[in-house]
């Protein structure tokens, strides 16, 4: 992933379809999250049913052109094009999500405020680079990647996020915790994401001319291994990897942190591996800084 996630992601990437609800007239409303541009809205097509990939396809056309307060849009149903648009707050499905408040989490844990953090690039859907100035050290000019979430769906995957790799001791091969990010709601400073130190160098997508070694994957299952024996719930205790198989673990933030893990098994000698399957899934600097 690069600087801009958004100008090269594909369009399923981008944004996605949450609920679908049939209109009187034969057609379809769906709410669609715009994740580039952080807004959800729905879109209206009458008269005639279409598929998922024919409304994406058609916001995609004009959805950079859309107000940052836009709710509803209508499309149509031959071409894509857009009909109406609404800043009706009568028409918002949007729902808010909860942000804990700050005292929900350990004192001892560094905050930065969100207003401080200023933003460099998009790596992801709710995954950002920033840069920040430390109370403790004001002549540095911290990197970090900041998690947030602004649908309600990731309220408690985020919050088990959170509390996992704030607790889990170091290790050379995962990017430390930095601090959690709070911003002040109604009076309570509640917490709206966190950070983590930023590691340069991309991923394998993005370096195929890199050779994957094997110790590179050792490390991966290293790591793997090590944050389950922190989240014994995630596994069965009788799980073993199937003897003469090697299991390629695909890792990303979310599931190193909560130890949700992706294992594939191949029958091969670890040199036959194809490299594609090598490739890290989610936020590249979370894993193995050597890679």
């Amino acid at each position: 992933m690069g600087a801009y996630y958004f100008s090269r992601c594909h369009t399923d990437e981008r944004f996605t379809t949450e609920r679908l609800y049939p209109l009187p007239d034969g057609g379809n409303k769906r709410f669609v999250w715009d994740w580039d541009r952080r807004l959800s809205f729905d879109v209206l097509v009458r008269n005639e049913e279409v598929e998922r990939e024919f409304v994406l396809r058609s916001i995609k056309k004009f959805v950079n052109d859309l107000p940052a307060d836009v709710v509803q849009v209508e499309i149509d149903s031959k071409v894509g094009a857009l009909l109406s648009r609404s800043s009706d707050p009568a028409n918002d499905r949007a729902l808010v999500p909860f942000y804990p408040p700050r005292t929900d989490f350990p004192r001892r844990v560094a905050t930065v405020r969100r207003g401080d953090l200023t933003e460099v690039g998009r790596l992801g859907a709710q995954v950002d680079l920033a840069t920040y100035s430390p109370l403790a050290s004001p002549g540095e000019t911290r990197q970090v990647v900041f998690k947030y979430y602004i649908d309600q769906d990731n309220v408690a995957i985020s919050w088990h996020e959170a509390n996992c790799v704030m607790r889990m001791p170091r290790h050379p091969n995962i990017v430390p915790f930095d601090a959690l990010v709070v911003d002040t709601v109604g009076g309570v400073d509640r917490v709206v994401g966190f950070t983590t130190r930023y590691i340069p160098g991309g991923n394998l997508s993005e370096n195929k001319d890199r050779v994957f070694k094997l110790k590179y994957l050792e490390e991966l299952i290293n790591v793997s291994d090590y944050s389950l024996s922190y989240v014994p719930y995630a596994r069965p205790a009788d799980y073993q990897v199937p003897p003469n198989r090697l299991s390629i673990i695909s890792i990303s933030t979310w599931e190193l942190s909560t130890a949700k893990y992706a294992l594939g098994n191949f029958s091969l000698n670890p040199r036959q591996i194809p490299f594609s399957y090598a490739i890290l899934a989610g936020v590249p600097n979370w894993a193995g800084r050597e890679i």
